[in-house]
């Protein structure tokens, strides 16, 4: 009797186990899949021609790719500094905007910014500056005279 309660125990241990690595699996992004997705995005945002399209794709692909093994790589080192994290990340973000002020043409890179790529940059070189120690730039906002 005692057998059976510990063979159902490891039975129990071993499907939650399993149940458990393949969660972590699912949540692992696919970067063929996100590529894909965001090259849509900008396709429909910017009306991009078909070779932007495959440029634009074959760059996020590589990207994102490098993107996850190195952040796989801090993660399996253990890093628990977030700071790093967002730094690899802003690195190969940085990477992709390169690609695209290559591909797009000069309204379509300014439709892009407006879109919110233009704030994207922004936040990414406040955190530069700040992991630089460099002080934010202050900005003379007007007082509304009431």
């Amino acid at each position: 009797m005692l057998t059976k309660t510990k063979t159902a125990a490891i039975a129990i241990l071993l499907f939650s186990c399993i149940s458990a690595a393949a969660q972590d699996e699912q949540k692992k992004p696919d970067p063929i899949e996100l590529a894909e997705k965001e090259t849509e995005r900008l396709e429909k945002m910017l009306k991009l021609e078909d070779w932007q399209v495959f440029y634009i794709d074959s760059t996020l692909v590589t990207n994102y790719t490098g993107w996850m093994e190195e952040m796989d790589a801090l993660s399996k080192a253990r890093v628990e500094n977030p700071d790093i994290y967002l730094a690899v990340q802003d690195k190969w973000m940085e990477r992709n905007e390169a690609a695209y002020r290559k591909f797009f043409t000069e309204s379509q890179w300014a439709e892009y910014l407006k879109q919110g790529g233009e704030r994207i940059i922004k936040d990414r070189q406040k955190r530069r500056d700040k992991a630089a120690g460099i002080e934010p730039e202050k900005r003379n906002k007007k007082k509304k005279n009431r």
